[in-house]
């Protein structure tokens, strides 16, 4: 079966992208290889992300990554339910209708490299909701069933999403059955139709963040309406997350944007390192005819 469906999965608003304060990186962790039995494969997940669920109906693996800025990074591997020959597409034939985006979507054709082979690869710059989204989408030649990795960021961090794009597509291992010359006349066109479904499992899987997202930033409301001021691990407590590196990324997350439109006032004690910051970052809720005044160290 030949199933090749170029598919940049690309998704709506991503609410985690484009905040602004500052947030330490995540610990180096060590190399992990994640295998897959029934496809009979196996890759090196990407450094420094964390194992969420599959963002697509069907996926294989997804990766979550919070990076410097608290701006958010996602790695999917998902099946393409069959293999796919070595057609190689063309600049004519990326025409954004046909993936279901809007006219005038950015989609540019790229090269990546699996082995000896080189591969087509996708950048698709998708505006959405006010904010811009960057996809690379590269398909892995890989028998019984070929699979797709797609790395999504913000334009700001291409740099950063091109290199775990590499690091993820040249680590996979498994076998791979290439067409023949005979069997190479099938048409980017055939199945694209079987796109949208992987757009739209990526679109749910970020709304549905947003969602989380709006429902904490209440929740943080409430609480600092009832105090004169909370902390940061004070926040994590009162929203009922367990204190650490990544729910402190997540509910800073939440207050940046709040902090950004004047209706938090966040708080940085005299003599705070970048050490230290997480620690004793302080939030208030501004209030009419409140201080508005910052310490800052």
């Amino acid at each position: 079966m030949n199933a090749r469906r170029f598919v940049p999965a690309v998704v709506a608003a991503l609410a985690l992208l484009g905040l602004s304060s500052w947030s330490p990186p995540a610990p180096a962790a060590p190399a992990v290889t994640m295998t897959q039995p029934d496809l009979h494969f196996h890759f090196v997940a990407p450094d420094r992300f964390e194992r969420i669920d599959p963002p697509n109906p069907g996926g294989l693996f997804g990766f979550k990554s919070t990076l410097a800025d608290a701006s958010t990074m996602i790695v999917s591997i998902d099946p393409m339910g069959g293999t796919i020959d070595r057609h190689r597409a063309t600049a004519s034939e990326l025409v954004p209708s046909r993936f279901g985006f809007p006219a005038g979507t950015p989609i540019a054709l790229e090269e990546a490299t699996w082995r000896s082979f080189v591969l087509d690869a996708m950048r698709v710059e998708l505006a959405t909701e006010g904010q811009t989204l960057l996809v690379f989408v590269v398909q892995v030649p890989l028998s019984p069933e070929a699979v797709q990795v797609t790395v999504a960021a913000s334009p700001a961090h291409e740099k950063e999403a091109r290199e775990v794009l590499r690091s993820v597509v040249t680590s996979i291992d498994g076998k791979t059955d290439w067409l023949t010359d005979s069997e190479r006349s099938y048409k980017l066109g055939v199945s694209l139709g079987s796109a949208l479904g992987i757009i739209i499992g990526l679109t749910l899987y970020f709304r549905t963040q947003k969602r989380r997202s709006a429902s904490m930033g209440a929740r943080i409301r409430s609480e600092l309406a009832t105090a004169e001021s909370l902390t940061l691990p004070e926040l994590v407590a009162k929203v009922g997350l367990r204190d650490g590196f990544l729910s402190r990324g997540k509910v800073m997350n939440v207050v940046n944007p709040m902090v950004a439109a004047g209706e938090l006032l966040q708080e940085e004690p005299p003599g705070t390192t970048m050490k230290t910051r997480l620690s004793v970052l302080r939030f208030r809720l501004l209030r009419t005819g409140g201080d508005s005044s910052s310490i800052s160290s």
